[in-house]
């Protein structure tokens, strides 16, 4: 989430929610001390990391990192199985 905080519509398209996804996932990160609402300049609602919310994206990130080798990439799973045919 950028430091100026992010719109839902920003983050439905960076993480490719859809709308119901999104909503859920907001109400989650919220109610949970993730994220917290605020108002730009332009009266636009966006989203802020809590401090809570910088250490799950921190931990998270670890994990990603650690699991990156054990999945193969989605392109090379679609050229593993053009192979095969």
């Amino acid at each position: 989430m950028a430091k100026d905080g992010a719109s839902k519509y920003r983050m439905i398209s960076r993480i490719g929610l859809n709308h119901p996804q999104a909503n859920n996932y907001i109400s989650f990160l919220l109610q949970h001390g993730h994220i917290e609402p605020w108002l730009d300049g332009d009266g636009k609602r966006k989203y802020l990391l809590t401090n809570k919310g910088k250490k799950l994206d921190f931990l998270l990130t670890i994990v990603q990192n650690e699991l990156a080798g054990l999945f193969p990439p989605p392109d090379s799973i679609s050229r593993l199985q053009s192979s095969h045919h």
